[in-house]
């Protein structure tokens, strides 16, 4: 059996070492742009920082590929799928053959279409190498502008306040992490952020990025100029689905695929930031581009492509990081959406902890906490099990509950009645 991946990061790691474990002996063939050991993307801003080197980054040794008779081609782009035919088309025209293909490519940074954004001191921040070069580069600055409050962006900001540039975060809507927090929980970030020295511009947009031989500032939607030699544009990413879009899979906001990981093309899976499954939080389709999901669908896709049926049966939204020296970890729905929808919270300015839950039609559908983390791991586990906690509430949200007791009284399947299950994920 000939199986090729494509992609290097968890969803990839993860479905090579489910194969191994059914097949020892089938060839395996790794297909990446990026030129080294698989890497944690979450632990970016630790090394932009310089709080680890890049050998902390590493979620494998270089020795992993080696270890596991995986053939590498790193260093390489997939630039076409060929179904009929079986293959995998690389830039330069070599060919590789497979019976079983793992997409596996996630999502490249978004530059929004800003005048300036080639000048010589925009960086992105989504890679590696990415975060070589803005390392390198701010090493000789003194002031940085980045765009977008999202959490690449707020964590970019912080590491570059701790190599000590002025920094300035401009963001479009009015308060931060808007995929992940509420307003309510967002100004505590804002709080702890401005006492570490970074400014905000929340509800502003920059229309221009200034620059001469190299970026001089950045002007905004009211008029102002924000002096700065450096920026970092963090507003999104694009899903990189193109090579199963130009060989005919179904497509939506990324690969379509099945709980087997399957998408539409025999022989074809894919998995991580690229594949839209099952969201568990919203009860729909979506793309939940996290690493337990990569991680987790990756291992169900290299199970299957190796004979052995397994099935993912959905993900669930999930952060823990800490900003500005605030602990913060949130699961599922960041805040009530329908009518259905129920949120229930404690906020303590003066303590600078928050700590919040969504519900819908009683069910537990997302978590906020903020300083104050307890339970956060047992919630976030009912909340994928869609756990029931009707009369409950109130103990969730204040933090005095018994862990083994609310588990043991929510857990069980058979007694709550929930729909759609996931039994490997956490």
């Amino acid at each position: 059996m000939d199986y090729v991946i494509v992609g290097n990061s968890a969803a990839a790691v993860f479905a090579v070492e489910a194969i191994r474990c059914e097949d020892p002996g089938g060839k395996i063939t790794l297909i990446s742009t990026e030129t080294g050991p698989p890497y944690s993307r979450c632990l970016l801003p630790y090394y932009l920082e310089g709080q680890i080197q890049e050998e902390g980054l590493w979620i494998r040794p270089p020795s992993f590929y080696e270890a596991l008779g995986v053939r590498t081609c790193l260093g390489r782009r997939a630039v076409k799928v060929r179904p009929a035919s079986g293959v995998v088309v690389l830039a330069g025209g070599e060919e590789v053959p497979y019976d079983r293909l793992l997409i596996a490519t996630g999502a490249a940074a978004r530059i929004p279409p800003i005048p300036g954004r080639e000048a010589c001191g925009v960086f992105t921040f989504r890679n590696l190498e990415d975060a070589r070069q803005l390392k390198s580069f701010a090493a000789h600055c003194r002031q940085a502008v980045v765009i977008g409050g999202g959490l690449v962006g707020v964590e970019a900001a912080a590491a570059l306040r701790g190599l000590g540039l002025a920094v300035t975060i401009v963001e479009f809507l009015p308060y931060l992490l808007p995929q992940a927090l509420d307003e309510r929980g967002a100004s505590l970030i804002a709080i702890a952020l401005r006492a570490r020295g970074i400014d905000l511009a929340l509800g502003r947009q920059v229309t221009a990025i200034l620059d001469g031989d190299k970026v001089t500032g950045v002007s905004l939607d009211d008029g102002r100029v924000i002096p700065c030699d450096l920026v970092v544009v963090g507003v999104g990413v694009k899903t990189n689905y193109d090579l199963l879009a130009d060989a005919g899979a179904d497509i939506n906001a990324g690969i379509i695929v099945d709980d087997h990981m399957a998408t539409s093309l025999p022989g074809i899976y894919a998995a991580g930031d690229v594949a839209e499954h099952f969201d568990l939080a919203r009860g729909e389709r979506g793309i939940v581009a996290v690493w337990p999901s990569a991680a987790a669908q990756g291992r169900v896709a290299g199970y299957n492509m190796a004979g052995l049926p397994r099935e993912h049966r959905g993900s669930l939204a999930v952060n823990a990081t800490e900003i500005g020296g605030l602990p913060l970890a949130s699961a599922g729905l960041p805040a009530a959406t329908g009518v259905d929808d129920r949120e229930y919270f404690t906020l303590d300015s003066t303590r600078m902890t928050y700590r919040k839950i969504v519900t819908r039609k009683g069910r537990l559908a997302g978590m906020t906490l903020i300083g104050d983390l307890r339970g956060a791991g047992v919630i976030t586990g009912l909340i994928a099990r869609g756990a029931v906690i009707e009369g409950h509430e109130k103990e969730f949200i204040q933090g005095n509950f018994g862990v083994a007791r609310l588990w043991q009284q929510f857990r069980n399947p058979a007694q709550q009645g929930w729909g759609r299950v996931v039994a490997n994920v956490f």
